[in-house]
């Protein structure tokens, strides 16, 4: 069972942070560990200072609630880090499992994509667990022997719907950077236990194409900036382009047509967004690719932008909302 360590309600929820801040001493075999993820691991590395300002002071509006968990997997005590909305219905909320950046935390992941105003704005819960050391195992090859990081999200997923009222119907994931890959391994790995599932500024690993199964996935929602100084847009040795990941999840999903839009420029600041829609799929579960021409390794619309070190973070496209706006079409069976 998930372990409950604190709560908060409204604006008193930033004492939160005290509990999630791993990053700023050592290591602690009870929450996931230090924050500051080794070179070994691979991966792109994402500091506060990149993010503009990221912090672990934790900013929940009236109407959200938060409180914290801990979750034994693998001999570690994980911590979980839930956002929800303070008035409860009686009918079940949907969930949206979001995974940090490598170097970060819960907290930050909250405080950079404002996953309060998501749960304020859709009445959906967003769970952020924390990962090992700022990390995840994504990689299948490399992270051979290390943290089963799928098993652990699974174990989330199932203990959340056990303990919360929770819509089993409507469980969803995204993450950013590092944790954006971790969602590929995740859908390649445990394609059943998501309604959709959508990345931003991650692509596929060539050890992860060699490993997932040829089988369907869940719908898919992909981010992708031309000029991301991470995660390079073309690819490079051992990753896929944006593109071609689209291309590749497409056609495990059977989809036969392809259509492409420009969307219409909500400020003038320098980017531009295509849609590149994946339909006519098996089952339905279709693949979208945004494309931010001229966007950095951001997440879209981020009130936090670093231009100089990640590149441009783009207005012309809401991130949340668009995840939202797909996600709403799907559920499982």
């Amino acid at each position: 069972m998930l372990e409950h360590k604190s709560a908060a309600r409204t604006f008193a929820g930033c004492l939160l942070a005290a509990l999630l801040v791993t990053g700023c001493g050592g290591s602690s075999g009870e929450d996931g560990g230090d924050t500051s993820a080794t070179q070994e691991d691979g991966g792109p590395t994402l500091s506060d200072g990149d993010l503009g300002g990221v912090t672990d002071s934790l900013n929940v509006p009236e109407g959200v609630s938060s409180f914290t968990t801990t979750l034994q997997w693998d001999q570690r005590k994980r911590r979980i880090l839930y956002l929800r909305p303070s008035i409860t219905t009686a009918t079940r909320a949907p969930a949206l499992v979001m995974l940090h950046y490598r170097g970060g935390t819960p907290t930050r992941m909250a405080d950079y994509t404002d996953a309060s105003q998501f749960v304020l704005q859709h009445g959906a819960w967003v769970i952020l667990p924390q990962g090992i050391d700022g990390s995840w195992s994504d990689d299948p090859k490399r992270d051979a022997g290390r943290t089963d990081d799928s098993g652990f999200l699974q174990e989330v997923i199932r203990e959340s719907l056990a303990d919360y009222p929770l819509d089993a119907k409507h469980v969803y994931m995204t993450g950013f950077s590092k944790g954006g890959f971790m969602v590929e391994r995740f859908v390649c790995d445990h394609p059943d236990q998501l309604a959709a599932a959508s990345w931003v500024s991650a692509a596929l690993l060539d050890t992860l194409r060699d490993v997932c199964p040829a089988t369907r996935k869940p719908p898919l929602l992909m981010i992708n900036g031309t000029d991301d100084r991470k995660v390079p847009y073309d690819g490079e040795t051992g990753v896929a382009s944006a593109p071609d990941t689209a291309a590749y999840f497409a056609g495990l999903n059977g989809c036969t047509a392809t259509s492409t839009s420009d969307l219409t420029p909500r400020v003038d600041d320098g980017t531009s967004i295509r849609l590149q829609a994946h339909t006519h799929c098996t089952g339905g579960d279709q693949v979208y690719f945004y494309t931010v021409n001229g966007g950095g390794h951001t997440w879209p619309d981020s009130a936090y932008e670093r231009p100089v070190k990640l590149g441009p973070t783009t207005r012309n496209l809401d991130a949340d909302s668009a995840l939202w706006s797909f996600f709403q079409q799907f559920t499982l069976p």
